[in-house]
């Protein structure tokens, strides 16, 4: 009997401690407030690795836009595809390019 308790024990410790999957599409706060406009809080490197972790690479054309949202080509699956991530660390995929 102690050791079904100690396995039911363990079960409801890992049910407890299970953390919920996070939104892949968001930076480490998409809670965040959004920046000004045309000020972002998020370095080149910082959206650029962003991208890439989301399995798009290699990230070409990275720029901002008065907005504060930066846009990049990259590829993906052989095929170039237009990306945007915004002042929140929202990532979105605009288009697939020719």
């Amino acid at each position: 009997m102690a050791a079904w308790l100690g396995v039911a024990w363990m079960a409801t410790a890992h049910a407890q401690t299970a953390v919920p999957r996070a939104d892949t599409r968001s930076v480490v706060d998409p809670q965040a407030p959004a920046s000004e406009s045309g000020a972002s809080k998020y370095t080149a490197s910082e959206i650029r690795a962003l991208i890439e972790a989301r399995g798009y690479h290699p990230v070409t054309r990275l720029r901002l836009d008065s907005a504060g949202t930066w846009h990049a080509l990259a590829e993906q699956y052989g095929k170039t595809i237009e990306v945007s991530v915004d002042q929140r660390g929202n990532l979105s995929v605009a288009r697939e390019r020719n």
